[in-house]
């Protein structure tokens, strides 16, 4: 499904992507941990095209990315930021409703009829009115992925969506995701919860200083020997 050839990226003279290569088939759940500043959202970053790698390739579906099809792309590829980014001067209906509305993917009434099924299914109908700052942090992190889902994406990027949330409302944001796991979602996850890694990773990917140095399954991991993996291991909970 997604295919990244040597990809590298440079900020000024730092190089903070190393020949990056991987491979996402349909249904993975790709988990990216390291350090902070290794370069995980970098990664997403580039997958999505918010910028512009330095050099390497990005292929979907056999399809090499190039300036051209970035928008069509982008609609197959849903991102959810670890601070919602949701507009406050919209309600939750019409943050979930802009982009699909504005791009043409669904009428005004069909948008909303999606927008209310995806809310019922989440128990946040109720809250299809309200603006996000009379949210939860996780009320809001769940309406960031509905606004990602009602695109009807093929594959949904994470980057650290419970990082910014109280400790009691990791689990529902976690709960969420699981779900779209087991139906079956394509995912690409940064994130430090050993918890959903444990339940979720069909592959974990480590990266540090910008290079992959371990690629594997979660039993895997923890038998890895590399002394930097240890380390990181040891300081996060379990």
């Amino acid at each position: 499904m997604l295919k990244i050839k040597d990809l590298c990226m440079r900020f000024d003279n730092k190089e903070v992507l190393k020949n990056i290569n991987l491979d996402v088939k349909k249904g993975d759940r790709i988990v990216i941990i390291g350090p902070s500043g290794s370069g995980k959202s970098t990664i997403l970053r580039c997958i999505n095209r918010m910028i512009e790698p330095s050099s390497g390739e990005i292929s979907f579906n056999n399809v090499k990315l190039d300036n051209k099809n970035i928008s069509e792309y982008r609609q197959k590829i849903g991102m959810v930021f670890q601070n919602f980014n949701l507009f406050n001067n919209l309600s939750v209906i019409d943050n979930i409703i802009l982009a699909p509305v504005k791009l043409n993917k669904y009428s005004l009434e069909d948008a909303k009829v999606k927008a209310i099924k995806l809310l019922e299914k989440i128990n946040l109908l109720d809250k299809k009115d309200e603006y996000p700052k009379n949210l939860s942090g996780g009320q809001q992190q769940r309406v960031a992925i509905v606004r990602s889902l009602i695109m009807n994406p093929d594959m949904i990027l994470f980057d650290e969506p419970t990082s910014a949330l109280d400790p009691e409302m990791v689990n529902e944001v976690q709960d969420m995701m699981i779900d779209l796991a087991n139906d079956g979602m394509t995912m690409i996850v940064v994130t430090h919860e050993i918890s959903f890694i444990k339940k979720v990773a069909t592959k974990i990917v480590f990266i540090n200083e910008g290079k992959i140095i371990f690629s594997g399954n979660y039993d895997e991991i923890k038998k890895c020997d590399n002394a930097t993996v240890k380390l990181f291991l040891s300081n996060i909970k379990d």
